[in-house]
């Protein structure tokens, strides 16, 4: 099995589906959260990112999808947009979830 890891640019999935139909295609959680971040305001920055590790470090995509829904009652009315890109990408952010613990810290720099 191939698995690629790919930001949000255009083109990307569908020029690897073409090449490597049966490879997982998984949006880079670091880009996502860093995306996510640039919609929240510095003094709640280090509070919506503690309450965000609940859903990457679920252990798994059902359990982070419950996570993000408790996050969302949280802070979506304040920072929508913040939770929204993590919404409409949860099947290109799920096959994060099939691998163990230990490979997803590798995912995901530590200083989040």
């Amino acid at each position: 099995m191939c698995c690629f890891y790919v930001d949000g640019l255009s083109g990307f999935k569908e020029a690897i589906s073409a090449v490597y139909p049966q490879a997982q295609i998984q949006r880079c959680v670091f880009h996502m959260l860093r995306n996510s971040f640039k919609y929240v305001n510095y003094s709640d920055l280090k509070k919506f990112s503690n309450d965000f590790k609940a859903v990457y470090n679920a252990p798994n995509k059902m359990a982070a999808y419950s996570e993000l829904e408790i996050l969302k009652e949280k802070w979506g009315r304040k920072y929508p947009y913040a939770i929204r890109d993590w919404e409409n990408n949860r099947e290109d952010v799920s096959s994060f979830f099939q691998f163990s613990e230990e490979i997803r810290k590798i995912c995901i720099p530590q200083i989040f």
